[in-house]
């Protein structure tokens, strides 16, 4: 989804309570301003990388909004040969006198 396509309003967070912590995921509510792409004719050799979080003033700071669903036009010799695989990196950067990363 296109973050700028989401309002504040559109993103409930959710407390998740684990037995050693809490932690917090987001919901989104439907919104017919959103903005969706799709890649049917993505490959399993391809990848896509989602922007969760930006320091930075002024940026959002809520993760990108996705979904998984079956695309009826996506090739048939890449059915089934997708896999999601997720993981997080955090990268942090020290402010020059200038104030640019």
């Amino acid at each position: 989804m296109d973050i700028t396509s989401v309002r504040d309003e559109d993103f409930i967070p959710v407390t998740v309570h684990y037995a050693d912590r809490d932690g917090e995921i987001g919901y989104y509510l439907p919104n017919e301003d959103h903005r969706w792409y799709w890649f049917p004719f993505l490959h399993p050799s391809e990848s896509l990388l989602f922007k969760t979080f930006d320091g930075l003033p002024g940026e959002h700071h809520w993760s990108c909004p996705h979904a998984a669903f079956t695309a009826p036009n996506s090739p048939e010799e890449l059915a089934g040969r997708r896999t999601s695989i997720e993981f997080r990196i955090l990268l942090a950067f020290e402010r020059n006198s200038r104030g640019a990363a």
